[in-house]
């Protein structure tokens, strides 16, 4: 077991997501030590294209370009407009400290998008999946 000083602290970057009025919008809003942040995104679970990667994650047919490209789709859902900017200046900050940032994913107003992999969002600028 690592001495307590050894073990990696984390700075929690919260997203809530909720049903907008409009069909498959929602709103997403960031909370940080860094600030807030809000921002559309449109996400349609039943849309082919998520259908279709969903089943192949479920057939195992899937490969390094697969993973790139659905992580950058489900990246760009979650932190759209301005919320991407206040994810960056919160990961600034967290590193400026010593500490790891924690992304805090709240999808309790919002189920009918929960069973997407957001676990494979992926960061471009900064070539990580957030399970990792």
């Amino acid at each position: 077991m690592p001495a307590p000083d050894q073990i990696r602290q984390y700075q929690d970057f919260e997203l809530s997501i909720v049903a907008a009025r409009e069909t498959h919008t929602y709103l997403v809003t960031a909370r940080s030590t860094a600030g807030q942040a809000s921002g559309e995104s449109v996400i349609d679970p039943a849309d082919d294209a998520w259908r279709a990667a969903l089943d192949a994650i479920a057939r195992e047919d899937t490969d390094e370009a697969f993973f790139l490209d659905l992580g950058a789709r489900l990246f760009d859902a979650l932190f759209p407009g301005d919320v991407e900017d206040a994810y960056r200046a919160a990961t600034g900050y967290a590193h400026g400290e010593g500490k790891g940032l924690r992304l805090r994913l709240r999808l309790t107003q919002a189920p009918e998008i929960a069973a997407l992999p957001w676990e494979y969002a992926h960061d471009r600028q900064r070539d990580i999946f957030f399970a990792v």
